[in-house]
């Protein structure tokens, strides 16, 4: 990846998208949840393999069932970290304001901060 003419480790950019997203989460809903406390889940079968063959390839999917269903929970849009233009600050700021604010999510995941039952091994 390209920041400002200089290549970063894939390390330093999802240090960069983390912070980034936790700094507009502040701004724009501070009262969801951080994504540094929370499990990450997926509404479908299809959108958990969507999810893991972008980003996590090597990794099971689970099947779970909420402990609690009054946990704090937002549904966030993944889509902001694909076709990322080069270099990632022209668009980062607004990329994550609507990760956060995107009222019909293209890529949605949920961060549940609260306990999850695992019910099972699906893949």
């Amino acid at each position: 990846m390209n920041v400002a003419g200089a290549q970063i480790s894939p390390l330093v950019r999802n240090l960069m998208w983390e912070s980034a997203l936790e700094a507009s989460r502040i701004a724009w809903v501070p009262d969801a949840p951080s994504r540094g406390s929370v499990v990450f889940l997926n509404e479908t079968l299809a959108l958990a393999q969507r999810f893991r063959d972008r980003f996590n390839q090597n990794h099971r999917i689970f099947r779970v069932a909420p402990v609690d269903d009054n946990a704090n929970r937002h549904r966030g849009d993944v889509a902001i970290f694909e076709d990322v233009p080069e270099p990632l600050f022209t668009s980062l700021a607004e990329r994550c304001r609507l990760y956060w604010v995107n009222p019909d999510p293209q890529f949605p995941e949920i961060l549940w901060e609260g306990a999850v039952r695992v019910e099972a091994d699906v893949e």
